[in-house]
């Protein structure tokens, strides 16, 4: 794992300005974008949010979209309408919600194909900012790929994809493209196809000098709540702790507040 800090030369291209984050919510998960947006407005200064919505209504669509008229906030959408209606309806949604955990690797790399994004920070949407977190957008600065490592303890691997950052270079690219070819592999439809995508990828590049992994510390992807953490994780159960809905209601709260503000 390669230590930012020591790389030169073109790593050093200014990040300012280019705070880009990627959300993606199924409508079910909309209420946790809002928090997350809330969060992120009060603690990131210049920053854009690429919000995408899977499978939502035109009605969660277009209320999403009045309610963030007044913040850096680009909504889109990602659909999938050949999903199987005919299942019932508790194995429709889990379809649904798999697809759009997979489909990330999809859209970063639009995001930093078709938009031409010199970098892209993704960040699940059940997550909340608990503070300053431009240390991480400098450190990325730095390196081509930044993500969380944690000692392995299943088989879907050690590397998490809840919070990631890219930055846009030819190598990058050719890391994303086969990131989302290993999710294909293992079935777009399935839980934890990302991460085992994401940990086949890693291990088919890391060995290669050409390209520079960053481990993001904990504190940026933290499922335990701790105070000095920059970023509360809603990963499985977790989000059901007291401190994660305390925190997560109050964001959205103020995100309402924030949404009626003419």
């Amino acid at each position: 794992m390669d230590d930012p800090g020591n790389k030169e030369g073109p790593f050093l291209e200014a990040f300012e300005g280019m705070k880009n984050i990627l959300i993606i919510a199924t409508e079910s998960y909309m209420n946790y974008a809002r928090s997350l947006i809330c969060s992120i407005h009060e603690n990131v200064l210049d920053f854009t949010i690429y919000l995408y919505l899977i499978n939502a209504s035109e009605e969660a669509v277009n209320d999403i979209k009045l309610q963030t008229r007044n913040l850096p906030v680009e909504v889109r959408e990602k659909n999938d309408w050949s999903l199987d209606t005919e299942k019932n309806k508790h194995a429709f949604k889990n379809e649904v919600m798999c697809w759009s955990a997979n489909v990330r690797g999809e859209i970063i790399k639009e995001l930093l194909t078709k938009d031409k994004l010199i970098g892209l920070m993704y960040i699940d949407a059940d997550s909340i900012v608990r503070g300053n977190i431009d240390e991480a957008f400098q450190l990325h600065r730095r390196c081509h790929i930044m993500f969380h490592f944690r000692p392995k303890d299943r088989d879907i691997g050690n590397i998490l994809s809840g919070v990631m950052f890219f930055k846009k270079t030819k190598v990058t690219l050719e890391f994303v493209e086969q990131f989302c070819e290993a999710i294909k592999r293992e079935d777009i439809l399935e839980w934890y196809s990302d991460q085992k995508g994401l940990n086949s990828t890693y291990e088919a590049f890391k060995g290669r000098s050409d390209i520079s992994f960053f481990n993001l510390s904990k504190k940026y992807i933290d499922w335990g709540y701790h105070s000095e953490s920059k970023i509360w994780a809603g990963k499985g159960r977790s989000k059901k702790k007291k401190e994660f809905i305390r925190l997560q209601k109050a964001y959205y709260h103020k995100f309402i507040e924030l949404s009626n503000k003419e």
